[in-house]
Formats: structure tokens, C-alpha cells, sequence
């Protein structure tokens, strides 16, 4: 699993305040994408401690006492290499 960035603090991807995790890599590359950074699967940071980066995550929602929804975005989040 690969990721380009992760917004913490996102008020644009979601309903209310969300922690938006952009994956890396997408085969669809859509007319009009406005993230065509994250096509490629070779780019981004490659997650190699699934359950760090889980339990980190979980930190992130629930940090200072404010809880956050969760967006995934992409890239693909549900394309093979990014599950």
C-alpha cells in the first residue's frame, strides 16, 4: 500500500472535519481529475507497518479531544495494490 499524503485536519473532502488519506496509484485516470498526482503506483510513500500506520490513523481522528470522520481518497483506495 502506497500513499501520496494524508490531510489531518480536511474540511473540503467530507463532512465536517476529516483525517483524508490520498492513496497512491489509480489505472483509471479520469478525464478531469483533480488529483492525476496520484496515478502513479510507483510515487508516494509505501506503508510497511499496516497496523503503525492504523493505529496512527486512529491518533489522528481522535486528537485533542475532537473526533474526525475519515475520507479515503485517491488515487484508488480499493484498487488490489492499496488494500
Amino acid at each position: 500500500m502506497r500513499i501520496e499524503s494524508i490531510n489531518e485536519n480536511d474540511e473540503v473532502n467530507g463532512e465536517g472535519f476529516c483525517v483524508s488519506i490520498f492513496f497512491q496509484g489509480c489505472p483509471h485516470h479520469c478525464l478531469g481529475c483533480f488529483n492525476p498526482e496520484t496515478w502513479s503506483f510507483d510515487a508516494g510513500e509505501e506503508i510497511k507497518d499496516e497496523e503503525a500506520f492504523i493505529e496512527h490513523i486512529i491518533y489522528l481522528i481522535n486528537r485533542n479531544g475532537i473526533q474526525r470522520n475519515l475520507s479515503l481518497l485517491g488515487g484508488e483506495p480499493l484498487h488490489k495494490n492499496n488494500i
